[in-house]
Order: structure tokens, then C-alpha cells, then sequence
């Protein structure tokens, strides 16, 4: 391959076939260790069942599939009830439901929306981008924007309370105008409401996204200075643990971080791995039997 970035799929390959999250218990040196997100052999079978298909449909799901395409069947038997109203119903409804910019295209853009997340579309990029949102959720912890919190970016897979109730209501309304028991007019409010809402989710799970990817270096950095500035422990003749020495490139290092955010970063890296240096043990009293 000539210069330029190596593709997605390469690079999983390179990095052990699986991609790496922080472990949460276990520390070297005081720094937190990584994982290799591998289910281990005993996936072999879903392996080669994927590989039969050459995608994961038959492994991924999108949990709210079966509501928005339940909905979107709907949608023409109920603009079939509209028509057959005098004058041809009510037409700002009608293409509220079924216009470009209507209820059934809104669904179908938060279905491909939450396929993408689920793996299911796009060679799994999708899904690959939400887990590597939830490293940068975990590094910016409390920093991160609410708009671009884990939830903000899974909303197309968590809407079931929401498209369910869509479900329900939607044809009482629909019943209701057909009826003359609802003005049209506030049934096509409703409507728009919904469209606006599904759009606020899947444009909300796309913007966080694109902010996590185009934030990610930042925090990074900010974490790997602190990483860097970690001073490994020695151990003694003895084998006792003793606080190590700063390296000479920690001094350069630590002099172009900033006095209050250095000792932020010495208080975390303190924190996250907190010990106790304790006295050197006489083993040997400890075992001698003595002269009795």
C-alpha cells in the first residue's frame, strides 16, 4: 500500500484482530493496563457463520427494527383512510405521514441510524465508532457534554418507549380525524412533533459522534502527559518497593505542563493506584526456631 492512512479493517488486524478498552482493576508501574475485547475461542462457530454471510445479520440486531417498520406499514392504510374523507382529506396530514419530509421517512432515517450502531451497515463502522466513543466518555469522565454523552449516541437503539407509544396513539389519532372528532390541523401537529423528535435523536447520536472523533486527540493528549509523567517504583536489594526517580525527559516533560494542571495530574495518578510503602519485614526472626 502506497503513503496515507491504513484502512479500517488493517488496522484491527495490526492491533490483534480486536480493538482495546482500559482495564479497570489491574495497574502496572501505576498505570492502568488495556484489554483486548476477544470472546475467545468458543466463538468459532458465530465466526464461520458470519464468514458464510459475509456480514452480522446473523449475529447484530437493531432493537427498534420491528416498531419502525410496525409504524411504517401503518402509514398507508391510514393515508388510504384520509383520502376517503371528502375532498381527498386533509392534505397537510397526509404528507405529515408519507411526504418526503414525513413521518414515514423520518423512521426510516432512525432505523438506518441505529442498523449503522448495530453493525449492521457500513462494515460494521458504525459500531466501531460507538465503542470507541465509550473510551473517550470513560477518559473525558464528568468533562464530557451532556450532548455528547454514551446516551446521546446509542438514542436510535433506545427509542422503544417512544416509538411504541407513536404506535399506539398514531392510528386513534388518524381514527379520530377520520371521524370529525379532531381538527386536522392539531393531528398534524402531533405528527411534526414526532419528526422533530426522532430527527433531534438521530442528528444528536451523529453530532456526538463527530464531537468525541474531533475531541478524542485532546483528551488523549491530556491523558498521555499524565501517563508519561508517572514515575515508575524501584525495588531495593531486598526486593522492597521504593518511589523511583523522574527520568530527564519527565523534567522536560513536566516542564511544559502547567503548575495547576500538573498537579491535578499528580493527584489522579496518586488516586488511581494509591499504596502504602511499608517497613522491611525481619523475615528472618520471623522463621528462626531458635535455640530450643
Amino acid at each position: 500500500m502506497a503513503g496515507g492512512f491504513v484502512p479500517f479493517g488493517q488496522n484491527l488486524q495490526l492491533q490483534g484482530g480486536a480493538p482495546l478498552m482500559k482495564a479497570a482493576t489491574f495497574f502496572i508501574e501505576k498505570l492502568g493496563v488495556t484489554k483486548r475485547l476477544d470472546g475467545g475461542p468458543g466463538l468459532q462457530g458465530l465466526m464461520q457463520k458470519v464468514l458464510q454471510d459475509g456480514n452480522l445479520s446473523s449475529v447484530m440486531q437493531n432493537p427498534m427494527a420491528g416498531l419502525t417498520q410496525g409504524i411504517q406499514g401503518q402509514l398507508g392504510g391510514m393515508v388510504s383512510q384520509l383520502q376517503g374523507m371528502a375532498g381527498g382529506g386533509p392534505a397537510g396530514l397526509i404528507s405529515a405521514l408519507t411526504g418526503g419530509s414525513g413521518l414515514g421517512n423520518a423512521l426510516g432515517q432512525l432505523q438506518a441510524a441505529g442498523d449503522n450502531l448495530a453493525g449492521l451497515t457500513n462494515g460494521a463502522t458504525g459500531f466501531f465508532a460507538m465503542i470507541g466513543h465509550a473510551n473517550t466518555a470513560d477518559m473525558a469522565g464528568a468533562g464530557l457534554p451532556a450532548a455528547a454523552a454514551m446516551d446521546a449516541v446509542t438514542g436510535p437503539l433506545t427509542q422503544g418507549g417512544f416509538l411504541g407509544s407513536i404506535n399506539t396513539v398514531l392510528p386513534q389519532v388518524v381514527s379520530q380525524v377520520v371521524a370529525g372528532t379532531i381538527n386536522p390541523n392539531d393531528a398534524t401537529n402531533y405528527v411534526l412533533g414526532q419528526i422533530a423528535t426522532i430527527g433531534s435523536v438521530t442528528s444528536g447520536s451523529a453530532a456526538a459522534l463527530a464531537y468525541g472523533e474531533q475531541m478524542h486527540p485532546l483528551i488523549t493528549t491530556v491523558a498521555t502527559v499524565a501517563g508519561a509523567l508517572a514515575v515508575p517504583p524501584t525495588f531495593d536489594a531486598d526486593g522492597y518497593r521504593q518511589e523511583g526517580v523522574a527520568t530527564g525527559f519527565q523534567g522536560v516533560l513536566a516542564s511544559i505542563v502547567q503548575p495547576a494542571p500538573a498537579a491535578a495530574m499528580a493527584a489522579s495518578l496518586a488516586a488511581q493506584i494509591a499504596h502504602t510503602v511499608h517497613d522491611a519485614v525481619d523475615v528472618a526472626s520471623m522463621t528462626s526456631l531458635g535455640d530450643d
